[in-house]
């Protein structure tokens, strides 16, 4: 009887799932425009290959996730951010890392996925580039269903795999906030833990981040609330899980304001 029941709520949970993303109309991914996500930069490669996606923190460091440059922490040199374009190749200021601060729990699962890389100089701020904002600690998650913003260097669902001038932008997408136990029983096939350190977003219509966009930010009303840690095949449906930025302000300040006033809202 009892599993019985539980099959029952699971179904009504997921029937309740498709009719809060059912509010949104499909959104296509599109291009952002100059200036649009200032926040927003490009992490590159010595071999000026677009490796991930961060934000700015302030002049001196960028947020961006562990599994994305963990491989850089003794090499940090080997990295460059750049920042103030939304062209894979054109433009910007690049900026040369310092080093890279991996969170001390992370171990490759999707846990505690977050890095800070640090420049060599300062970043100079403008209007087409400029820190996100922080949630506070003292804010509710957000409620399932909200509209979020995801954006990335690589072609989002239902765009080309080979980019022509459009698709060689930064591009952008609407993606739903999905309540943590629906996106719990629905990824529950991956083996992967996913906590109430973790933001699951998606929805129905296959839109969200795909393999290309690691550390691409999940921002809800100016404010930095995920970054993306993993998800499932590109535009499968299932949502995708982000780290939760508001579970690791203390370690953001630590390791990115020592000595000033953390960016919050």
């Amino acid at each position: 009887m009892k599993v019985k029941l539980f099959g029952f709520i699971i179904i009504h949970l997921l029937c309740d799932l498709r009719l809060v993303f059912s509010r949104h109309e499909p959104l296509q991914s599109t291009p952002a425009r100059l200036g649009e996500l200032p926040y927003h930069v490009a992490i590159y490669m010595q071999s000026r290959a677009i490796l991930c996606s961060g934000t700015i923190l302030n002049q001196r460091h960028v947020l961006s996730s562990a599994h994305c440059v963990t491989r850089y922490k003794d090499r940090p040199s080997h990295l460059d951010v750049v920042i103030g374009t939304i062209h894979r190749s054109v433009g910007g200021r690049w900026y040369n890392v310092y080093s890279v601060v991996i969170h001390p729990n992370y171990t490759g699962d999707g846990q505690h996925d977050l890095a800070i890389l640090k420049t060599v100089l300062p970043m100079e701020m403008s209007e087409f580039s400029r820190p996100i904002k922080l949630p506070k600690f003292e804010d509710h998650d957000p409620l399932p269903g909200k509209l979020a913003t995801v954006s990335g260097w690589k072609a989002l669902p239902n765009e080309p795999e080979e980019y022509d001038d459009e698709g060689s932008l930064l591009q952008k997408a609407g993606v739903d906030v999905v309540p943590l136990k629906v996106c719990q029983e629905l990824l529950a096939g991956t083996g992967r833990e996913i906590s109430s350190r973790h933001i699951c977003a998606g929805n129905i219509y296959s839109q969200g981040s795909c393999i290309g966009d690691n550390a691409s930010p999940l921002v809800l009303n100016n404010v930095q609330i995920g970054i993306l840690s993993w998800g499932t095949q590109c535009g499968s449906g299932d949502p995708d899980v982000y780290t939760k930025i508001k579970s690791y302000l203390p370690w953001i300040r630590k390791n990115a304001f020592p000595y000033h006033v953390l960016n919050l809202v």
